[in-house]
């Protein structure tokens, strides 16, 4: 096999790679190889250089599609839960009495899913806006009430009906601390939210626009 022309050899490795040649052509091409060290390694570079098989379009559209599906259970489920916790302190706040452990809770997965809503959603415009205006909301009225608790000692109807925006979601913190330290830890933690989701809306608008 050795007095076989190495060109020839290069010309049909092509074809031996993609098993698309005649039998006597890669049983030649084979036993050249086993004989000729410059044809093998031009055969192993060859080989080594090939590029990856590129995904189906079917097998990428199913793992968009399942990415989308978690996205928007994610999504769907925060609301849920972040609406349920709402609406369990919604009378104790109204009430202002002292908050229960359940309340407590209520106020902690309050925040957990607050976060997860915001970081799921960080991609998709209309919804970080949603949780930007709900942080915005939650610090004008923490930073409001903490405000009129600190230099007044209260506040009018007004002023009441704006601090529910704050005092209800953290409304279990009363549990172990005065309302004007649940409005200092709520001021601080929206604007903390504020920062973040501004953060992604500038990500996303200039992600846009180099598109």
């Amino acid at each position: 096999m050795k007095n076989i022309d190495c060109n020839i050899i290069c010309d049909l490795l092509p074809l031996y790679m993609d098993h698309v040649c005649s039998k006597q052509s890669e049983e030649l091409v084979h036993a050249h190889l086993q004989t000729c060290e410059k044809c093998r390694k031009i055969f192993d570079e060859m080989h080594t250089n090939l590029p990856e098989k590129p995904k189906s379009p079917d097998f990428e559209s199913r793992t968009i599609f399942r990415n989308i599906c978690k996205n928007v259970l994610g999504i769907i489920v925060a609301i849920a839960a972040m609406i349920s916790c709402f609406m369990i302190n919604a009378w104790g706040a109204l009430d202002g009495g002292p908050a229960e452990i359940g309340n407590l809770m209520a106020t902690m997965l309050y925040l957990f899913f607050w976060i997860v809503f915001s970081i799921v959603c960080r991609n998709y415009g209309p919804l970080i806006k949603m949780s930007f205006i709900i942080s915005l909301l939650t610090f004008i009225s923490a930073a409001n009430s903490f405000m009129f608790l600190l230099l007044l000692g209260g506040g009018g109807f007004i002023a009441g009906f704006i601090a529910l925006f704050s005092a209800t979601p953290f409304y279990g913190l009363t549990i172990c601390m005065e309302w004007i330290h649940l409005y200092a830890i709520a001021t601080i933690f929206s604007l903390c939210w504020i920062i973040y989701t501004g953060a992604c809306m500038r990500k996303l608008k200039k992600s846009l626009r180099s598109k």
